[in-house]
């Protein structure tokens, strides 16, 4: 497992900045800002950031498959995003994908390693399970949670 270290700007679900009461922009813990980072490389297609051309898991590509090809796909997909970004090692990544629906997939995705905080206190694994909608039959990722 890898010791994650980088900080950055806090997002919202929806990927405005956090600001707190004093109207300062708020830092994300290491941890936060992996988890912001791998919510990113999922919901964005290879071609999005014209900056990064290669950035994006691009499984909007996948929009207009069938379950069967989704529920293989997604997994690769994703991993060959976290490669490009070349920040969260895959070796980090556990990836399940489930039908929930005709035209729907949940993807589960747990991020080990080691985390430090901003006081310099390691922490292990703390981001839980995140949970990705993907409607593949729909424009694009429209929940996670």
């Amino acid at each position: 497992m890898s010791i994650y270290y980088g900080r950055d700007i806090e997002t919202s679900v929806d990927g405005d900045l956090v600001v707190n009461e004093r109207g300062d922009i708020e830092l994300a813990e290491s941890y936060e800002a992996s988890e912001q980072l791998l919510k990113t490389i999922i919901a964005t297609d290879i071609g999005e950031f014209s900056s990064i051309p290669s950035f994006g898991a691009n499984i909007g590509s996948l929009i207009g498959t069938d379950a069967a090809t989704a529920i293989e796909r997604v997994p690769i997909l994703i991993r060959e995003g976290i490669r490009r970004s070349d920040y969260i090692d895959g070796g980090d990544i556990f990836i399940d994908v489930y039908p929930i629906d005709i035209d729907k997939i949940i993807i589960f995705i747990e991020m080990g390693g080691t985390f430090i905080d901003s006081g310099g206190q390691e922490v292990v694994s703390p981001t839980g399970t995140l949970k990705f909608y993907f409607p593949f039959t729909a424009e694009r990722i429209r929940e996670w949670t």
